[in-house]
């Protein structure tokens, strides 16, 4: 696309090869001649995909009780996990509050690009799953038009893209709380020392090990397998296919990664596997029950 031109922004006016432009061009029908039948077809399964979406946001997102069942899920990936240490609950709390409110906390800010650097944060399943049925990237407020002149449609708007942000914010609050966790008790058990007193390579070699680890045992869309991608659109399997295929994986994960624990050469790395192995098994067992009785 030419300089200036909306289309394909922010990557208009620049150069690329062929055959990454044919691909390019290829995803958005452009140069391609369809048929009436593909046009139909193409239509209909865009018109599906919108309605269902819609549907699922307005069953979570603008749920107040779906709300409460994102907190208390997170709780339970907490309690899975071993992730006992809420001392840092106040600080999390003030980073999250001011990704929502205004941002004017330049400290806050910079830590919560670091989460977002890590891969950590504004990783909701049911966001993504519902952004991805949806055709956007932004919110589901994006199908109302943006040029609203009508106050009531505008405040409407602002409430929807709100509840998107709690609902993210509900997430990103113990993904957040899962890392200081795990970085806190690695430093301890890895380096003998306080995460405060890490060297820079030492913090830098944490990070990528601790992120990977909550990435693992907590939902995370980036990481939702490419065949419960196209099994979401099917109805008959019901709501959030995404959602129900990450729980197999973060508690795969979670056993997975607590057998390494236990057999590492670090008793302080195997005293964190028994605390993740003996969270996992208190939950799934107080779960089964509570569901049995």
């Amino acid at each position: 696309a030419a300089e200036g031109s909306e289309s394909k922004s922010p990557l208009n006016g620049l150069y690329t090869t062929p055959e990454i432009a044919a691909e390019f061009n290829a995803k958005e029908g452009v140069g391609k001649s369809q048929s009436p039948a593909s046009v139909v077809i193409n239509d209909l399964f865009s018109g599906w995909m919108k309605v269902t979406g819609t549907v699922k946001w307005a069953k979570t997102i603008g749920s107040v009780g779906t709300h409460m069942k994102n907190v208390i899920g997170n709780l339970g990936f907490m309690a899975a996990n071993g992730h006992t240490d809420v001392s840092m609950w106040k600080r999390t709390l003030d980073v999250v509050r001011n990704d929502l409110g205004s941002m004017s906390n330049e400290e806050l800010n910079a830590r919560m690009k670091h989460y977002i650097e890590l891969g950590i944060v504004k990783q909701n399943v049911g966001i993504g799953e519902i952004r991805a049925m949806l055709g956007q990237e932004e919110s589901f407020s994006n199908l109302m038009k943006t040029n609203i002149e009508n106050s009531t449609k505008k405040k409407l708007k602002e409430k929807i893209k709100l509840a998107e942000d709690m609902y993210m914010s509900e997430d990103d609050f113990f993904k957040i709380m899962a890392y200081e966790n795990e970085k806190g008790r690695y430093s301890t058990a890895v380096y003998g020392v306080d995460q405060s007193q890490l060297t820079e390579q030492q913090a830098k070699e944490l990070d990528a090990k601790v992120a990977e680890i909550v990435k693992n045992t907590y939902p995370t869309y980036s990481r939702t397998p490419e065949l419960v991608n196209l099994l979401k659109i099917n109805p008959i399997l019901g709501n959030f296919v995404s959602f129900q295929a990450e729980s197999y994986r973060t508690m795969w994960n979670i056993v997975s990664i607590a057998q390494e624990e236990l057999n590492s050469d670090n008793p302080a790395v195997q005293a964190i596997g028994a605390k993740r192995m003996a969270g996992m098994t208190a939950f799934q067992g107080l779960k089964t029950g509570a569901i049995a009785y």
